[in-house]
């Protein structure tokens, strides 16, 4: 799969999937599938038109390079990363008539039913089928009765409801950065741990300790991870990720390390001095083993509290 910057110079053109496809869940797989239909009916590549810079409210659920390989796995062909801050500018008609029908040479155009475009949000998929030959929207999906939404998938992850978020995503959450030096302090609470910053821009899980699953270098591990600031020995720290794997996990700085949050334990707080932390520390990896012991069932929030 390729990542554009430019709009694919396709003999024969190419359909178009239009939209922000953040998190790429089940509602953007179901359009993405259609889309592909009717690509392979029309012996064309399939691309996707997505924003490289939008804003979003809470931050986005992925960076746009794992959103770009999750939109691959779907069968893009190629994803065209646009500045939103440009196209934002554009007027709904030059946007259709410019960018999607020209640029593109779009034969079909594939968005969601409520999807708006241009300044003041001003276009509609029925402007679009003015310069398009075959526009096709695809309703919401919805799950249990309610829609699946990128929006609520960051809601969940800021109330730290990992498994309400995997269950609207489809798939397990994780987030993947490099490692980066820490200030040592938990390796001399006897607690050594594998240390990332979140990128400006993303939606971060609330702050607290999660028991949950890492992976590096081909190899799995359970884990015990602090997602915030550091409140007891840091000031005005960027939110970043503290990992405390179980086994002996060879990491260097620099590796990528694949992070899954799965269970909530307890929210972030400051302690009175190491100590204290440590104390706390050892009885969050207790809770982590035991989560893992009863194989992430039955455990009460009660129990979660002591």
């Amino acid at each position: 799969m390729e990542i554009l910057t430019t709009p694919p110079q396709a003999p024969g053109g190419c359909v178009l999937a239009v939209g922000v496809f953040d998190g790429v869940h089940p509602g953007h797989r179901v359009l993405l599938a259609r889309a592909k239909g009717i690509a392979e009916s029309l012996r064309v590549p399939l691309a996707v038109f997505t924003f490289d810079n939008m804003p979003q409210k809470g931050g986005c659920i992925f960076p746009f390079s794992h959103n770009a390989e999750l939109l691959g796995s779907c069968g893009v062909d190629a994803v065209y990363r646009a500045d939103f801050e440009q196209i934002r500018r554009l007027d709904a008609e030059t946007f259709a008539r410019d960018t999607v029908a020209g640029g593109f040479a779009a034969r079909a155009a594939v968005c969601g039913g409520d999807f708006r475009f241009g300044f003041g949000r001003e276009g509609t998929p029925e402007l679009l089928s003015k310069y398009v030959p075959l526009v096709v929207t695809v309703p919401e999906f919805r799950k249990n009765g309610a829609a699946v939404s990128s929006s609520l998938i960051r809601e969940k992850l800021r109330k730290g409801d990992i498994p309400a978020a995997n269950a609207l995503l489809g798939r397990e959450y994780s987030f993947c950065f490099k490692t980066v030096r820490g200030s040592q302090l938990g390796t001399k609470l006897g607690f050594p741990t594998a240390n990332q910053i979140f990128p400006e821009g993303m939606c971060i899980p609330r702050y607290g300790v999660y028991a949950g699953r890492c992976s590096v270098g081909g190899k799995e591990y359970e884990c015990v991870l602090d997602i915030g600031v550091k409140p007891t020995v840091c000031e005005n720290a960027r939110p970043g990720c503290e990992t405390h794997i179980f086994g002996a996990a060879d990491i260097a700085y620099g590796d990528e390390l694949r992070v899954f949050p799965q269970v909530f334990l307890r929210p972030e707080r400051r302690f009175g001095d190491a100590a204290e932390l440590a104390a706390a520390v050892e009885r969050d990896v207790e809770k982590a083993k035991l989560i893992y012991a009863r194989k992430m069932r039955s455990f009460t929030k009660k129990e979660l509290q002591k």
